[in-house]
């Protein structure tokens, strides 16, 4: 009589080709989720300042005071503080409530892509950001002067495909949107 033996676990050689399998795959995916990360960069970017510019005025409402959110182009950051004297500067002792800097290779700017602008006048955008002096101002009732809109593109210098942008906008009632600008449908979505 022959003892049988059960065996459990698997050969070196279904190991091998699992591991192999497994590695094949992730080799092909890497190329194709660096391609999408710029982009999903930019979306969070748009998101962020759209959720900061929210978060600013409910705490121009709340704090019954002008909250101001300075939007610089040279160091690609949204500054947000309390604007005590009204000034629509930030001045000594004017408390800073959040600063935000944009992801590597996000700009704001306006590329050749983008054919109509948030408010769908029909016409390219034709600056970055179009608040006056690069700011708006929420006041105590959740108003935002001016209305206006900041774009963001990718960097061209970093990034290969710069066929994306997003954009955020302010309306005078205080409404924030962000939206991306879909090349296919030649509008925003």
């Amino acid at each position: 009589m022959m003892k049988t033996t059960k065996s459990y676990g698997f050969t070196l050689i279904e190991l091998v080709i699992t591991l192999s399998i497994i590695a094949l795959a992730v080799l092909f995916s890497v190329p194709s989720i660096a391609e999408w990360a710029p982009y999903y960069r930019m979306k969070g970017d748009a998101s962020t300042i759209a959720g900061i510019l929210t978060t600013a005025r409910f705490e121009a409402v709340k704090r019954n005071q002008d909250v101001v959110a300075q939007f610089n182009t040279a160091n690609e950051t949204v500054t947000v503080f309390e604007d005590t004297d009204g000034n629509g500067t930030q001045d000594a002792g004017e408390p800073t409530l959040n600063t935000y800097t944009l992801s590597q290779s996000v700009n704001f700017g306006v590329n050749g892509i983008v054919a109509d602008d948030l408010n769908g006048s029909g016409n390219p955008p034709t600056a970055s950001i179009t608040f006056t002096n690069n700011r708006v101002s929420f006041a105590s009732n959740g108003s935002a002067t001016p209305a206006g809109e900041l774009y963001l593109m990718f960097d061209p210098n970093t990034v290969v495909n710069t066929q994306q942008a997003f954009g955020v906008s302010v309306a005078a009632g205080g409404q924030v949107r962000y939206a991306r600008w879909n090349p296919s449908i030649n509008n925003w979505d």
